[in-house]
C-alpha cells in the first residue's frame, strides 16, 4: 500500500505566488547577518531552522527573502508532503511540517532553503532549493540528513519542463508521480551543478528555463543535458537513473567517465562523486560493515565518538561505531544497524580526548588488517600479500564472500570475533620465525569463510586451510 509519510518528500508551495521582495538582497554582513526569529512549539525546530538559516546565508553569500518571524507548526497537511513553506511579496512566513522525527531535521532544511529560491517553474525551484539543502548539511554536519532519495527508477516522473506542483493534489498515483518528479528535479539540477560555476545556481533573480538554458549553453557538456530535457519525460527518467546508487545519475556518470555499475569505480574507497573537503580524518566506511582503520589509537580509559556524514539519502541511515579489539589497540570504525534502503556512501569521524596518530592498521579493498600489538606492525606488509593470494585461490574454489576480511595480529588466543579475525600473538610468532606467512593467511581466509558461511566450527576451518595450502 502507497503511504505518503514514507515516501514523498519535504515540499514547498507559496501562498501566492508572486516575486520574491528584494530587501534582503544584501551582502552576508560577516559581523553581524540578518535573521528572522523562528517561533516554534519544539525549540528543536527553531533552533534547526536558525542553524539552516545561517548555514545557507554562507552558501549564497546573500541573506534570504523573509518576514521578520518565521513560524513553524507541526500538523497534518493535506496532500501527503512532510514539509510546506508559505511565503508572500515579503518572502516566507510560515512553514508546516508533518514529518516523521528522524526525518524532521531534513524538512526543517529543505523549507528554510526556499528563503533564497522561490520563484520560477517548479523543477527549477525545487532543484535548486534542494541543492542549497545539500551545502547547508555540508557546512553543518550532523544537523540533518541529507534529503531521501532511495535511489528508485523514476517511472511514474512527468516531463521535468512541464511539471506543476500547484497542481497535483490530487490521489496516491499522483503523489507519487509527484515524489518522482520531485527527485528527478533534484537530480537534475545537481548533474547541472557539475557543469555551471559555483553558486550560478543561487543567484539573487529568479531562474527561468530561458536563463537555466543560456547559462548551461555556455559551459562544456551543457548541450547533452540540454537535449535530455528536450527529450521528454522517458529521455529524462533514463538519464537520471542512479543503478549503482552512488548518488550520481546515468547522465553524470557519463560527464565523469565514471562506471555506471560500480559505485566506486576507481575503487579508491569513496563513492563515486564524493564531495571534496570531507572532514580531516574522515574514513569512507563499506556497507557490508567491516572495520576500516582511522589512523588513530587512544589511551585505556579514554572516552572516543564518531560522527558520520556522506551521501546516504536512504530512511534509516546506518551509524558508525568504533571497534577495539583490546585496550590500546588500533581504533576501527564500522557501520552497524544497516538500513533496507541505502544509496549514496558513508563516512565517519572519530573524536576523543587523548587520542594519538597510529600506523599500525592498513585497509585495501578486500581486507583490514591491523596489529593488535605494536611489535607486529612488521608483518603486516607480507601478510597482506599472502592473504590477497590465498583470497583469489579461494576464490576460484567457493565462490566469492559477502563481505571483507578483517584481521588482527597478535590478540591472546586465534578466533573469530564477529566479523574479525583474531591470529594470536603465538601464532604470529611461530608464522615468522619459520617462514610461514601464507600458512597464517590461509588460516585468517578459512576462519572468515566459516564465519560468512555460517557453519562457524573449528574443524571445519581446519580442514579448510590444509585444503588452500600448496
Amino acid at each position: 500500500m502507497w503511504i505518503a509519510a514514507t515516501f514523498l518528500l519535504g515540499s514547498a508551495l507559496a501562498t501566492v505566488p508572486q516575486e520574491p521582495a528584494s530587501r534582503p538582497d544584501a551582502p552576508v554582513s560577516a559581523e553581524e547577518p540578518w535573521h528572522p526569529h523562528f517561533e516554534a512549539a519544539e525549540r528543536s525546530d527553531a533552533g534547526t531552522a536558525l542553524i539552516a538559516w545561517q548555514a545557507a546565508a554562507e552558501c549564497t553569500g546573500r541573506v534570504g527573502i523573509a518576514h521578520a518571524t518565521i513560524t513553524l507548526e507541526r500538523r497534518p497537511i493535506q496532500g501527503g508532503f512532510l514539509g510546506l513553506a508559505h511565503w508572500d511579496a515579503e518572502g516566507v512566513y510560515l512553514i508546516e511540517l508533518d514529518a516523521k522525527p528522524e526525518r524532521m531535521a531534513e524538512v526543517i532544511v529543505h523549507e528554510v532553503a526556499h528563503a533564497w529560491i522561490q520563484a520560477g517553474p517548479p523543477t527549477l525551484v525545487e532543484g535548486r532549493t534542494e541543492l542549497l539543502a545539500d551545502c547547508i548539511v555540508d557546512k553543518r554536519p550532523g544537523l540533518a540528513n541529507l534529503q531521501w532519495d532511495d535511489g528508485r527508477t523514476l517511472h511514474r516522473m512527468p516531463d521535468l519542463l512541464s511539471w506543476n506542483n500547484m497542481e497535483d493534489h490530487g490521489p496516491a498515483l499522483l503523489a507519487d508521480a509527484r515524489t518522482d518528479a520531485y527527485l528527478g528535479a533534484a537530480r537534475m539540477v545537481r548533474v547541472a551543478s557539475l557543469l555551471l560555476p559555483e553558486g550560478a545556481l543561487w543567484n539573487a533573480e529568479p531562474m527561468t528555463w530561458e536563463s537555466f538554458r543560456a547559462a548551461l549553453a555556455t559551459v562544456d557538456h551543457g548541450d547533452r543535458l540540454l537535449k535530455i530535457l528536450d527529450g521528454g519525460a522517458e529521455a529524462q527518467r533514463t538519464a537520471l537513473e542512479d543503478a549503482d546508487l552512488d548518488g550520481l545519475p546515468l547522465l553524470a556518470e557519463l560527464i565523469l567517465q565514471t562506471n555506471p555499475n560500480r559505485w566506486d569505480s576507481d575503487e579508491d574507497g569513496w563513492w563515486d562523486g564524493a564531495a571534496l573537503g570531507v572532514p580531516h580524518m574522515a574514513v569512507a566506511l563499506p556497507f557490508d560493515g567491516s572495520p576500516m582503520c582511522t589512523g588513530l589509537a587512544s589511551e585505556p580509559g579514554t572516552q572516543t565518538s564518531t560522527m558520520s556524514g556522506g551521501n546516504l539519502r536512504g530512511e534509516g541511515h546506518p551509524v558508525a561505531k568504533i571497534r577495539q579489539t583490546q585496550p590500546g589497540a588500533p581504533l576501527l570504525v564500522e557501520l552497524t544497524g544497516k538500513a533496507e534502503h541505502v544509496t549514496g556512501g558513508i563516512w565517519a569521524v572519530v573524536h576523543g580526548t587523548h587520542l594519538q596518530r597510529d600506523q599500525r592498521c592498513t585497509h585495501t579493498e578486500n581486507a583490514t588488517v591491523w596489529a593488535a600489538q605494536s611489535e607486529f606492525s612488521h608483518v603486516i606488509p607480507e601478510f597482506l600479500v599472502a592473504l590477497a593470494k590465498v583470497s583469489q585461490r579461494a576464490e576460484l574454489r567457493w565462490g566469492p564472500t559477502t563481505g571483507r576480511m578483517a584481521v588482527a595480529l597478535g590478540p591472546s588466543t586465534t578466533r573469530i570475533d564477529g566479523q574479525v579475525v583474531q591470529i594470536s600473538a603465538a601464532d604470529v610468532e611461530q608464522a615468522v620465525r619459520t617462514g610461514k606467512t601464507e600458512e597464517l593467511a590461509t588460516l585468517a581466509v578459512a576462519l572468515h569463510r566459516v564465519w560468512d558461511n555460517g557453519t562457524r566450527q573449528w574443524p571445519v576451518a581446519a580442514a579448510m586451510a590444509l585444503s588452500l595450502a600448496e
